[in-house]
Parts: structure tokens; C-alpha cells; sequence
């Protein structure tokens, strides 16, 4: 299958033309050759440069649209910050209040990348699953090096600059590390479970 312009309009096809419902809550353990384990993978193999097709955000829809996941994320796990505050500073409170949930949807990009490293790559495991997978997949490698890095720098400077001036916390500066440790542990598992998913299906 051929990627058209928009990679959401792609994968929610997939979804919608192979993927029988009744296979969505059945596992059946396959050999540990890649080679049935790839026929999971309804787009071919990934690729290894997320700044390529199906992962670059094209037409511009994508990328407004996955923005608008993240941002709304973020503001969910704002709203559900601890009250009250721990920091003297309205403005920490803010920046420890977007670091937290960017913290948590890195660790959750995490899941789906280690999932399919695991569970479709090395046991082999089919199931109709993997379609929704795959969508999951591609949104979390767009968000990985189309989104995340500009708002995960931006906290992160936020709270250097934070400190320097207003006197912010060392908890506010260790949540700002993590962001920028979680955003590059995904880029990792991200480069890690493509490698392993393209020598699979090389060695096949």
C-alpha cells in the first residue's frame, strides 16, 4: 500500500478495511520468525527517518491536528495539578504544571513503541490489534520529533531561565530534566524498535 498526503487518512483506512472485529480481542502466538509477524504491519516495515512519509505531518491539517492532541493532553493534566501549589511562584506553578503531563505522555509514547518492540517484533504475537497499533504508532512518532521537542525545550528553558531569575525550585528543575530525559528515551526506543523491525524483516 502507497501513502497518500495525509498520513491520519491512511492509517484510519487500514483500520477501518483490515481489521475484523472479532480479531481485535484474539491473540494467537505465532513462530518467532518476523516474517508472519510483519503481515501484522498492515504499511510495510517502518522506516527509520520519522521526518519522512507517513510520519511527516502533510498536508499541514496533521500537523494542527496533532498539536491539538498534545495541547489537549496537556491541558488536561494542568487542570489536574496538585492543589495547592508547592511553589512560591504562580509562574513555577505553571511550568511544573505543563512539565508533569509532558513527563507522562512521553512515558506513555514509551508503551506503544516497547509494545510493538516486544510483543509484534520479537514474540510475534498476531492479532487485528496491531492495525490500531500502528495508528498509535505513527501519531506517537509525529508527536516524538514533530511536536514534542519544540514545547519540551520550551518548558526546559522556562525553568533554566526560571531559576536564574525568579529563584524556581530545584524540584521544578529536575522535572524540566526529565522532560528533555523522556523526550530523548523516545527518540531512543523509537530508532531501537525500527532497527529491530527492519533487521526482522531483512533476516526473513
Amino acid at each position: 500500500m502507497v501513502f497518500t498526503q495525509s498520513p491520519f487518512g491512511d492509517i484510519f483506512g487500514v483500520v477501518l478495511l483490515t481489521v475484523p472485529l472479532y480479531n481485535l480481542i484474539g491473540f494467537k502466538p505465532a513462530s518467532l520468525c518476523s516474517r508472519r509477524c510483519r503481515k501484522n504491519f498492515p504499511l510495510g516495515v517502518p522506516t527509520l527517518n520519522p521526518y519522512v512519509p507517513p510520519y511527516s505531518p502533510s498536508p499541514p491539517v496533521d500537523l494542527i491536528l496533532m498539536l491539538g492532541f498534545v495541547g489537549a493532553w496537556l491541558a488536561v493534566g494542568f487542570s489536574f495539578r496538585r492543589q495547592p501549589a508547592k511553589v512560591p511562584l504562580a509562574s513555577e506553578e505553571y511550568c511544573t504544571g505543563l512539565a508533569v503531563p509532558f513527563v507522562w505522555l512521553c512515558a506513555a509514547i514509551a508503551v506503544v513503541f516497547l509494545t510493538g518492540m516486544i510483543f509484534l517484533d520479537w514474540l510475534g504475537i498476531e492479532s487485528g490489534f496491531w492495525a490500531i497499533w500502528q495508528l498509535l504508532w505513527i501519531l506517537s512518532v509525529t508527536a516524538v520529533f514533530w511536536v514534542l521537542p519544540f514545547l519540551g525545550v520550551s518548558i526546559a528553558f522556562w525553568g533554566y531561565a526560571g531559576r536564574l531569575t525568579a529563584g524556581y525550585t530545584s524540584r521544578t528543575i529536575r522535572l524540566c530534566n526529565a522532560c528533555l530525559l523522556a523526550l530523548l528515551l523516545d527518540a531512543g526506543l523509537y530508532f531501537a524498535s525500527a532497527l529491530s523491525m527492519a533487521s526482522g524483516s531483512n533476516a526473513s
